[in-house]
Parts: C-alpha cells; structure tokens; sequence
C-alpha cells in the first residue's frame, strides 16, 4: 500500500471470521487471538490494540475474500473490480439523467481512485457503488430499492449516512423503511 495500512486490517478481520471468530469482540493484540498472528499480515495492523471500526457489510466482504484465501494482493483486485462496477453504475446513472455518457471518465481517470482503491487498496469502492447504485435507483423511480441500496451503503462504510436526511425528504416510507431494514440488519 502507498498511502495507507488499512488493507492488512482488512485481511486481518477477514482472516479472524474465517477462524471462527467475532471481529468486533476482541482487539488483533488480545491474547484470544495469538493463535492467528502468524504471517505478515499481522505485524502491519494499524491499532491492534482496538476491535475493528468496520461496519458489517464490509467485514462479510472481507469474510468472503479471506474465505476464498485472498491476500493483500487479491483484496486489492476485489476493491478494483468493485472500483470497476462504479465507472458502470456513473454510465447508468448519466444516461438516467441524460446527460453524456462520456462524462464518466471524470471518475475513470481520476487519479486519486486509482491510488486509493488500487494501490492503497481501500473497501470505499463498495460504499461508492451502492450510493451511485441508489442515485440510479431513485431516478429510475425504484425508491423502495434505492433506499435498500443507500443502507447497504451505510453497512459499508458510515459516511453515507450523511446522505440520509436528503433522501428522506425525496422519498415515501416504503423506501425509508428499506433503508432502516437494511441499516438495522446484523452480520453475525
């Protein structure tokens, strides 16, 4: 990783599911898990000594990444093909709203994606396709499943709920219930 550390906490957190155990329960430093520290993935945790801060959705994505035994390396291809699902999901939602489809290159060659999601191998690729998956959702007139998209955004990463009050003031209550069902929706 080039800018930040934060993909050997994902493995890790991974890593720990697969082994049976919970990741919000102990911290990577706690005794309980010294039987998993071998490797290197463990001496490049950042914080060991804090349970993960990940929400649920991501930590089953990293569930099933480490279950189909992918490393720092195939992490980082899962985030860029996710990465790859946004660019997709842009074209969908400029064509939604008619605008040129070429536009989407503003994202595709923005640099700082590249390095975030790709080198640096950050999960807010799937934080940013189901957001752009809701827009594409909501002006397509399909509230109800945008509202489940834009929860399962939250279950990714916490800064959509930033998006939250706009969109509740856009929608009917099938859609925030579908939003709220989602949110309220526990991994275990």
């Amino acid at each position: 990783p080039s800018l930040s550390d934060d993909v050997y906490r994902y493995v890790w957190d991974g890593r720990v599911q697969v082994a049976g155990h919970h990741p919000y329960k102990f911290a990577p430093a706690d005794p309980v898990r010294s039987e998993l520290r071998e490797g290197v993935v463990y001496p490049k945790i950042n914080h060991p000594e804090i349970p993960t801060i990940y929400p649920p959705l991501a930590e089953m994505l990293f569930a099933a990444l480490a279950l189909a035994n992918l490393g720092v390396t195939g992490f980082k291809i899962a985030f860029a093909l996710l990465d790859v699902g946004v660019i997709f999901a842009l074209a969908r939602l400029l064509r939604a709203l008619g605008l040129p489809r070429d536009r989407v290159v503003w994202y595709a060659w923005n640099p700082l994606a590249v390095i975030e999601i790709c080198a640096s191998g950050h999960v807010e690729s799937l934080g940013i396709l189901l957001v752009v998956s809701a827009l594409v959702l909501l002006v397509e007139g399909k509230a109800t499943a945008a509202g489940a998209a834009l929860g399962g955004a939250i279950q990714a990463k916490l800064l959509p709920l930033l998006l939250v009050p706009g969109f509740s003031r856009r929608v009917k209550t099938p859609a925030l219930a579908a939003l709220l069902a989602v949110v309220a929706a526990q991994a275990e």
